[in-house]
């Protein structure tokens, strides 16, 4: 009885699928919007050699949004595919994380399904429907403590100076 969010788009229409309206329409509209103009700040930050990265879902059709795509083909850059799990998430979950730099390639790593995954299905918590594509919308600390050390790295790396007090 609980309804199920329905798809936008398609592999076939990443921008956005025929007949939409309403709120769905202004939903893709506005993220086709964001993700062009996403591609053009990309492009001014990487002629200023700025690293840049995108982060989405392994299987999301973000990927496949024409702007992207051309993009990603113009700089081309490194494709780090990895799951969540292996990074300290609590589900399997295929995230694609592209960059102008290879930095990130250490993150690499795919689940051998050694260990226990929280399921997919959606729950009823206090009356109401929580999905679990809602509580796997941050990042694992874990995968946030290995991204920070990879700052810290390519920081110092570039001549930085660490120091442990702030006094």
């Amino acid at each position: 009885g609980v309804k199920v969010p329905q798809p936008l788009r398609s592999d076939e229409q990443p921008m956005g699928l025929d007949g939409l309206g309403g709120l769905d329409k202004v939903k893709t509209e506005t993220a086709n919007i964001t993700y062009e103009n996403m591609c053009l700040l990309a492009r001014i930050c990487h002629g200023f050699q700025i690293a840049i990265s995108i982060e989405n879902p392994e299987n999301s059709i973000f990927w496949k949004v024409p702007a992207v795509l051309e993009l990603l083909s113009e700089i081309g850059g490194f494709m780090t595919v990895f799951d969540n799990c292996c990074h300290g998430g609590t589900r399997r979950k295929g995230t694609s994380w592209w960059a102008n730099v290879d930095w990130f390639r250490q993150l690499a790593i795919r689940c051998d399904n050694s260990h226990f995954h929280e399921k997919w299905t959606a729950d009823i918590v206090d009356g109401k429907v929580c999905f679990p594509t809602h509580l796997e919308a941050a990042y694992p600390v874990l995968l946030c403590r290995r991204l920070a050390s990879i700052a810290r790295d390519k920081a110092l790396a570039f001549g930085a100076i660490d120091t442990f007090n702030l006094e």
